[in-house]
């Protein structure tokens, strides 16, 4: 037995040392050099259809690794992109590097096509209608695909998308993906006046379509894009999707958009955490200039679009950031749920976003799997805006609770500006508002409208829906509220004094840490965070962006 022990051992061993590092330098490479070190690297990756000689006939096997030259611009050309034409294994991903090492070249690895002709084939890697499994892009700045490096010509009538994408896993079976520390931005059209119309902004970040599992996008910049990463999903299970430590910002129209592509579709585990969503203004009703209706712009869009498809009770948004640094913008909303999906909202904190609606469901029949919604312990900061919304038709089967949160409306001596707004009709019988606390300064202190009323904790709890029993009118007393025009100063923690301490429900059966990770109390505090608990909200380093009086923004 120990012969056989140190054979198997031997043989790992083995399969681990003929894992091999190739090297791209599309500036100083050359396709007929070996491709395995600095000095005799590739121009080309293998999988690019202009790669020749060697470079075109390498294979790539599992636990290899590509690694691109720091600071170099790739060129993949027109309506083209590197192929993705080999798995990786369990322990072993093939990886894509531009140069996260630090030592070869200057800063990431640049890939674009200098805004040259898009299409269906422009990205930077990609593949379609096949299987691929465990692969690794990290330390990638990719930007210019498609699109333009000005805006074009206004030739009296909106011009035609050019569209680009950074990585596409298009119409296949695609697991264990993980995609880290990239930058993505100017693919496709970002351009929020004439000649531009809705249709003509259309690029990606990241664009998963099929059968998905498994995904992880972590530490990544998305921004002047249609879309910063899409879960398109097909067949009845897709699971493990996440989106964590991310930063979406400047000119998208849809940060995370999740919807279904075919029906019976079925999804569960998508998480998106610990990310920023601020400063989109740019698309929207206040600030679009191009023809035609604006786009209608998300920070975060789960959607369902076809019959039949099922949710998990796994799919979880929380310990983001919400705001913005402009003071104008009326998109759809910051978190739009509708037709169906089922979600837990948590430890967000919502503070001086324009949008219209920070949370927003919407539309929301789904006979075939009823809707669960929790939003739990999240703090709001609003300004005219409502805090959460609930319109449309078709709620029947929806079961939505909406606990310990801290709402706080700015907007002073004015009236018809409501936290919680709900418009519909039908009886919402499954939903139920309770142990929330609430600070508004709305005319008659009303800051719930529902069924043609306007209702405070008191009249709520007196109405028949017998909401907010444990509800509380007070104001939080957040550290720090911020301003319209400073909102990342907000710190919405809660002083010593908040009468939000010691308030909320125990809800450790969905979660059991507040927004900075710290342990909940034995008793629960309301907003996303305990109080005289360590940890700040977001450490990620944010630029802020100013906007000149030409409407250009200057990112610092």
């Amino acid at each position: 037995m120990k012969r056989a022990s140190i054979f198997i051992i031997t043989l790992f061993a083995a399969s681990r040392i003929l894992a091999a590092t190739y090297y791209v330098d599309f500036v100083g490479g050359n396709n007929a050099s070996a491709g395995t070190s600095t000095g005799a690297a590739w121009k080309h990756c293998p999988g690019d259809p202009n790669a020749t000689s060697t470079a075109a006939s390498a294979t790539l096997s599992a636990g290899d690794t590509v690694i691109f030259k720091g600071g170099v611009t790739y060129n993949v050309g027109s309506n083209s992109r590197i192929a993705l034409s080999w798995d990786g294994s369990s322990g072993s991903p093939i990886t894509y590097d531009g140069n996260s090492a630090g030592t070869w070249g200057t800063g990431k690895a640049i890939i674009s096509n200098n805004h040259g002709t898009g299409g269906s084939g422009a990205a930077a890697f990609g593949v379609g209608s096949t299987t691929r499994v465990f692969l690794t892009f990290k330390n990638f700045s990719i930007y210019g695909i498609g699109g333009a490096s000005s805006l074009p010509t206004d030739m009296g009538s909106a011009v035609a998308a050019n569209v680009g994408k950074g990585i596409t896993f298009f119409s296949g079976t695609y697991n264990n993906i993980t995609v880290q520390d990239c930058d993505f931005a100017e693919l496709g059209y970002y351009f929020n006046e004439k000649p531009m119309n809705a249709a003509s902004i259309d690029g990606f970040g990241l664009y998963f379509s099929g059968t998905l599992k498994s995904i992880l996008v972590t530490n990544c910049i998305f921004k002047r894009t249609h879309t910063g990463v899409a879960f398109y999903y097909t067949g009845s299970v897709n699971t493990n999707l996440t989106v964590a430590n991310c930063e979406f910002y400047d000119s998208f129209v849809w940060g995370v958009d999740i919807a279904p592509t075919a029906s019976s579709a079925g999804i569960d585990y998508l998480t998106i955490r610990n990310s920023s969503f601020h400063d989109y203004w740019q698309h929207d009703e206040g600030t679009w200039t191009g023809y035609d209706e604006w786009p209608h712009t998300d920070g975060i869009f789960f959607r369902s679009d076809y019959s039949g498809i099922t949710y998990g009770t796994n799919n979880n948004i929380h310990g983001n950031a919400f705001y913005s640094t402009n003071g104008t913008g009326k998109g759809t909303a910051d978190i739009y749920i509708t037709e169906g999906p089922s979600v837990n909202i948590y430890n967000n904190t919502l503070a001086w976003s324009k949008k219209g609606r920070i949370v927003y469901l919407n539309n929301s029949f789904n006979p075939s799997n009823p809707q669960v919604v929790n939003i739990f312990n999240n703090s709001f900061v609003v300004t005219y805006n409502s805090a959460i919304s609930i319109e449309g038709p078709g709620w029947n089967g929806l079961t939505a609770q909406v606990k310990n949160n801290a709402f706080y409306d700015t907007q002073t001596g004015s009236g018809n500006n409501f936290l919680i707004y709900i418009s519909t009709t039908n009886s919402l019988l499954g939903v139920l508002f309770d142990y929330n606390i609430y600070k508004s300064f709305n005319t008659g202190s009303k800051y719930i409208y529902y069924n043609g009323g306007e209702h405070d904790v008191a009249s709520i709890n007196a109405s028949s829906k017998k909401w907010e029993t444990n509800g509380i009118s007070s104001d939080p007393l957040y550290v720090n509220l911020g301003s319209a025009s400073a909102p990342l100063s907000a710190d919405l923690r809660l002083q010593s004094s908040s009468p939000a301490i010691d308030e909320g429900l125990d809800l450790s059966a969905y979660f059991t840490t507040d927004k900075a990770g710290n342990a909940r109390g034995a008793t629960w505090d309301l907003g996303a965070y305990e109080y005289a608990v360590s940890g700040s909200a977001f450490t990620r380093s944010i630029r802020t962006g100013k906007q000149t009086s030409s409407g250009k923004v200057v990112w610092q």
